[in-house]
């Protein structure tokens, strides 16, 4: 009602979706009262192998926001371009800028996301080691108001259904498959352009994160 009378914008609806919630178990993103048994387990496994390393980059693939068809590469909340050295060395948009755009959780399409793997990495780092997390997210639907809409309608029908059931096998099959389309479209075209994108970046981060070494060793 709020939307239909102008109250609130499809951006502040989505942002706050977004971030979760805590307090409705049946609610859009339902996000728990406690952290989960993996966050542990993450902890001790990223610390196990990475403690003999000097750089240290996570990339946590995601599809879903942005625009249609494009790459775009997230930092954690307070991250910036410019005053992370090891970020421009590894994603030089000079480069690579035909291949995907840095966003934040503040731009247009997207929404911060505390608690975020991202935000949470670099604080389980030891402080000799130059750490970076990064969001590889794959753009689907689109931006724009009436994708918003979109995907809002499809969030609330999914969750509905999983919580409450549908009212035929022919309704529960439709939300089900605008749902899977929001995150992993069917279209060709689209799954093409993301494995090509994700080899490329993920090649050029490694090789990078090679020639830092090199320079390392010969100085």
């Amino acid at each position: 009602m709020g939307l239909a009378l102008g109250k609130y914008s499809v951006k502040a609806i989505t942002d706050s979706i977004g971030q979760g919630q805590h307090k409705y178990p049946e609610g859009l993103e339902y996000g728990g009262v406690g952290p989960e048994a993996q966050v542990q387990i993450v902890r001790e496994v990223v610390q196990k192998y990475s403690s003999s390393y000097r750089r240290v980059i996570l990339i946590d693939i995601h599809t879903g926001l942005g625009s249609a068809n494009q790459l775009h590469m997230m930092t954690g909340d307070g991250v910036a371009y410019s005053k992370s050295p090891l970020l421009q060395r590894i994603l030089p948009l000079k480069i690579d800028g035909d291949q995907y755009d840095l966003a934040t959780g503040d731009d247009q399409g997207f929404y911060p996301t505390p608690g975020d793997i991202i935000n949470y990495f670099p604080t389980i780092m030891n402080d000799n080691q130059e750490t970076l997390a990064l969001t590889a997210e794959f753009g689907t639907i689109g931006t724009g108001t009436l994708n918003g809409i979109k995907t809002l309608n499809r969030l609330i029908l999914e969750n509905q259904g999983f919580h409450y059931g549908y009212s035929n096998q022919e309704i529960k099959a439709g939300v089900e498959q605008d749902f899977h389309e929001l995150f992993f479209p069917s279209d060709s075209n689209w799954r093409t352009l993301v494995i090509s994108k994700a080899r490329y970046v993920l090649t050029k981060i490694v090789d990078r994160l090679g020639d830092l070494q090199k320079v390392k060793l010969s100085n």
